[in-house]
């Protein structure tokens, strides 16, 4: 048994870091998480991580999850550096500073030959010169049926320092926006998405809306109310583009959800705090949200009920069970 730990113990202290390795610890020590995407895909930050580095993470036990009760891919959830990755940290050696002459910058990695055999059995076109990330939102895209996102959200993205390239999709962007923008400012992305959604205002650049006094005072009451400020945690980025069910070109879209904590929250204040003429919506309950029918509107109702196919099945098996009825009393008179 000894003889086990010993060995055990020798592997630990045996790790040895590679540069980007030692970044990503010493990223994470500072107070970083690596989140996992719906793709299963590690980010720190806005930099996206190979599987092979989260593996190394995990098996080495330098990481751990942030809350051990839920998946790491949980909205909110994600992988923080462990005791032993501190451990491993503080025992590496130092790196050599590398003089300013000799830093050479590597030119971006270009698309794959099996990416852009993909991308012509789609039947896209894109540059030669076209590199490895921006060939796979490219695909990403076109296989998930996105569209081009708003121009003031790619403004915004890369205000933030969010490296983007022209093909990424609309979901897709919403999901590294939403993801590298700390709480406070998750918040007040939430808020800016719902008044969005109630209003007329299309401007798709936060930083850029004259509402944005009224958007810092509803996130800064949303992160005051701990419920509200876990539910809107929960969303995915994507599911900030709109909320509730439409229909685009013929095609049912469902959104992010209308009955959530936050989603209600967030409706109420900016009802409340908004003082021009808004058109938002402030969501209630299921059971408040009928509105009290006219007699023509209750006649119209009436009728398309009557042809909605549900009652047209119970009106044929009334009728059916009539006619037995009926047959059935006949048949008695005759015997008598």
């Amino acid at each position: 048994m000894v003889e086990r730990q010993a060995k055990k113990t020798m592997k630990d202290e045996s790790i040895r870091l590679t540069k980007a390795q030692r970044e990503i610890l010493e990223a994470l020590r500072d107070g970083g998480t690596i989140t996992v995407d719906r793709h299963n895909m590690p980010w720190l930050g806005t930099r996206s991580l190979s599987p092979q580095t989260r593996y190394f993470l995990t098996e080495n036990r330098l990481v751990e999850r942030h809350d051990r009760t839920k998946a790491v891919e949980t909205n909110g959830n994600g992988l923080v550096i462990s005791a032993k990755g501190l451990a491993t940290l503080a025992a590496a050696p130092k790196p050599k500073p590398v003089s300013t002459a000799a830093r050479v910058e590597k030119p971006p990695e270009l698309a794959t030959d099996r990416q852009r055999d993909y991308a012509g059995a789609l039947g896209l076109a894109f540059p030669a010169d076209i590199t490895k990330s921006a060939m796979s939102e490219l695909i990403s895209k076109t296989v998930d049926k996105e569209g081009d996102p708003d121009p003031g959200l790619m403004e915004f993205a890369r205000a933030h320092g969010l490296d983007v390239s022209p093909y990424v999709g609309e979901g897709a962007l919403y999901d590294r926006v939403f993801r590298m923008l700390p709480e406070e400012d998750k918040a007040r992305f939430f808020a800016y998405s719902v008044y969005r959604w109630g209003s007329d205002d299309r401007e798709g650049n936060l930083d850029c809306s004259p509402q944005r006094e009224l958007i810092d005072e509803v996130a800064r009451q949303l992160r005051r109310n701990p419920q509200a400020l876990k539910s809107l945690l929960r969303y995915e980025g994507r599911d900030l583009r709109f909320f509730g069910e439409t229909t685009f070109e013929g095609v049912p879209r469902h959104g992010g959800s209308e009955n959530t904590i936050a989603f209600k929250e967030a409706s109420r204040l900016l009802k409340e705090h908004s003082s021009g003429p808004q058109r938002i919506q402030v969501a209630v309950e299921p059971d408040k949200q009928t509105p009290e029918k006219s007699i023509p509107e209750m006649l119209t109702s009436t009728v398309q009920d009557a042809t909605n196919p549900f009652w047209v099945r119970i009106w044929i098996c009334g009728l059916v069970l009539l006619a037995l009825g009926a047959g059935y009393w006949l048949l008695r008179a005759i015997a008598n």
